[in-house]
């Protein structure tokens, strides 16, 4: 649990199911890709608990939903992630959305003088474009996505990249995330952790991973701030 005697300095956020609601955008990406291979639809219901291990393993949990008794071939499977590629530069943008107060909140964050950090399995292609066009870009100064680290997530490898980066203590740092993935990520590194009930996190209690807060909402982290004060 939180130690006293360390303030946050530092506040690193998962993307996917944490700051924006993308299941729309990768499912439809998703179910495109496998109607260009004639394969079945899949639901957002399905999609929703594949999402949190990078697309590699979302387009491997779909196939296997798909085809639990066959498996596509390396040539099928590199087709499939070129199609999905593809597919989610169009969706990506209408199909990703902010969820409520995350905006008002970092704006709160950033006059407390906190820094703030990004950290996800999302292909680090995607971030721009998305960051961009949903005011997200400014807020933070460390951004990492799946191909800006060697390991990743709940490795503890991209979380000890930011702490070096931000030249903080782990103990100074508080990783916020829905997933048990993110929550795994920051008792490795030694960092505090927050999890937030309204995620994806593979349809699983995110209490179960007994994160150092539980959140309710996005706002509710301004109430963490003042306990720490």
């Amino acid at each position: 649990m939180y130690n006293q005697t360390h303030m946050i300095k530092a506040i690193a956020f998962d993307l996917d199911g944490t700051l924006v609601d993308s299941l729309p955008g990768l499912h439809s990406a998703l179910n495109s890709a496998l109607q260009d291979l004639n394969l079945h639809q899949v639901t957002a219901l399905d999609v929703k608990g594949w999402i949190g291990n990078g697309i590699d393993v979302l387009l491997s949990r779909a196939i296997h939903s798909i085809l639990p008794n066959d498996t596509l071939t390396s040539e099928e499977i590199k087709s499939l992630r070129s199609s999905f590629d593809l597919h989610y530069e169009t969706t990506m943008i209408s199909g990703t959305h902010l969820f409520d107060g995350v905006i008002k909140t970092l704006n709160e964050l950033k006059k407390s003088q906190i820094k703030l950090a990004i950290v996800t399995n999302k292909p680090s292609q995607f971030l721009p474009g998305i960051l961009n066009d949903l005011g997200l870009s400014n807020f933070f100064s460390i951004v990492l996505g799946a191909d800006d680290v060697t390991v990743k997530k709940p490795h503890p490898a991209p979380l000890y990249s930011v702490l070096s980066q931000f030249g903080f203590y782990a103990q100074e740092l508080l990783f916020v995330g829905d997933s048990k993935n993110d929550i795994q990520c920051a008792k490795s590194a030694g960092c505090l952790s927050a999890g937030l009930t309204y995620g994806y996190n593979y349809h699983e209690p995110i209490e179960a991973s007994n994160p150092d807060f539980l959140l309710n909402d996005f706002p509710a982290l301004l109430n963490i701030d003042k306990l720490m004060k």
